[in-house]
């Protein structure tokens, strides 16, 4: 396993190991990643230390990975934490999820549950106490640590739009963020900006704040600005968008559980990199449900 934090991971992705594997599945490129990982790393290490004392060793723990992901699912746990779980052994014995002699339950949709519905710290924010916050964010779809390292010089006007600067987000990609509201709410964004100057633009970040869900609202409204009417889309084809250089459908179609759901995928794209990521698919199941 190797930190590249800051480092461009579509690069990587290009390139491959003396054993075929893509460069990319080696590295991590955020400290999130990274403790996420250490977390679900270390649940492991405590699980062999209290089944299995004799193992002093990571490569003698190695045997037992699928048993321990075996008791993960019998314990209920959603697939969203077993295959993280799965990812994070991956990186630490340099393998891929494949290597492990198990088959993790898919992801459904009925398990997500982050910003779905009610939870006990919405309780401890106001949204009207903190209306200027929440504004802000449905405007410019920042995430938390974004958020609080902006200042009022990553403001950008062109084209006579206003962008919102992010440098080095989540993967170290830098973005351009479009600023989308009514009237009011884009002034209301461009003077708190403006006003902060060189200076941070907030000074803190409530931590019962829903950034997540803000995201998605933001996500709603960057579709629908450039989302064209899918059946004017039929029989269209378009360059892949994720960069795969294969010629698709100009309709987005999601699959499985989503079965039914069509999208505009070139307004998924807009979408996609607006929020600091790079697959269509993933604003269609997460964001725009």
């Amino acid at each position: 396993m190797c930190l590249s934090i800051g480092e461009s991971k579509h690069n990587d992705k290009q390139e491959r190991t003396e054993d075929g594997r893509r460069v990319s599945d080696t590295r991590i490129y955020s400290w999130n990643t990274y403790r996420a990982y250490m977390q679900h790393a270390n649940t492991f290490t405590q699980w062999i230390k209290q089944n299995h004392p004799g193992i002093k060793t990571l490569a003698a723990a190695r045997p037992y990975v699928e048993t321990w992901l075996c008791s993960r699912v019998c314990a209920g746990l959603s697939s969203y934490t077993v295959k993280l779980d799965a990812a994070a052994l991956a990186k630490v014995y340099g393998c891929g999820t494949k290597d492990f002699d198990i088959i993790t339950p898919p992801r459904l949709r009925n398990e997500i549950v982050r910003s779905r519905g009610e939870k006990v710290r919405d309780k401890h924010f106001s949204e009207k106490n903190n209306a200027a916050l929440v504004s802000f964010c449905r405007c410019c779809g920042l995430r938390r640590s974004e958020l609080e390292k902006l200042r009022g010089t990553d403001l950008i006007e062109k084209g006579g739009r206003y962008y919102v600067r992010v440098l080095s987000g989540k993967g170290g990609r830098d973005r351009l963020a479009p600023v989308i509201g009514s009237p009011d709410e884009v002034r209301a964004v461009v003077d708190r900006m403006k006003a902060a100057g060189n200076n941070k633009v907030w000074d803190k970040v409530h931590n019962a704040a829903d950034i997540h869900s803000y995201r998605r609202d933001y996500a709603a409204r960057v579709y629908a600005l450039y989302a064209r009417p899918v059946d004017s889309l039929q029989g269209v084809m378009i360059p892949d968008p994720d960069h795969s250089g294969r010629m698709v459908s100009a309709v987005y179609r999601c699959r499985g559980e989503y079965s039914g759901r069509v999208y505009d995928r070139a307004a998924l794209l807009h979408c996609s990199r607006a929020l600091g990521h790079n697959r269509v698919d993933v604003v269609a199941r997460h964001y725009l449900d």
